[in-house]
């Protein structure tokens, strides 16, 4: 890994797993952690739960018409934050089954960690 940035980035795109942050030691662990705006557990955790953990968050951001994409690109500090909390959500299956049966229901803002921001971007 030639810097932190670099593996700032590939952590966010998924390209990191459990072995290379294993192999950047402890120091280089915790450069990406700060740097991400993480604690150093929650970017172990993150890399458990691999790559896809936030998909349920642009499937949610799509069902109320706003564009990931843009998101990512306009207030990227924001959207990797909500990456993380729905990476990190434990209501998971409920988002899941509630996008699949009724994504126009408002049910998921009672339980979903990122309704405020949604909320406000909407």
């Amino acid at each position: 890994m030639s810097n932190v940035a670099d593996g700032i980035r590939q952590w966010w795109t998924g390209m990191f797993r459990q072995s290379e942050l294993d192999r950047l030691g402890e120091l280089g662990v915790e450069r990406i952690a700060t740097e991400a705006g993480v604690s150093v557990n929650d970017l172990y955790e993150l890399t458990r739960h691999g790559p896809d953990s936030a998909e349920l968050l642009s499937r949610r951001l799509r069902a109320l018409d706003l564009d990931p994409a843009q998101i990512a690109h306009e207030q990227p500090q924001d959207f990797r934050d909500m990456q993380r909390l729905c990476s990190l959500c434990e209501s998971k299956g409920r988002c899941e089954r509630d996008l699949s049966l009724n994504p126009e229901n408002s049910i998921w803002s009672y339980y979903c960690p990122n309704a405020e921001t949604i909320r406000a971007l909407r």
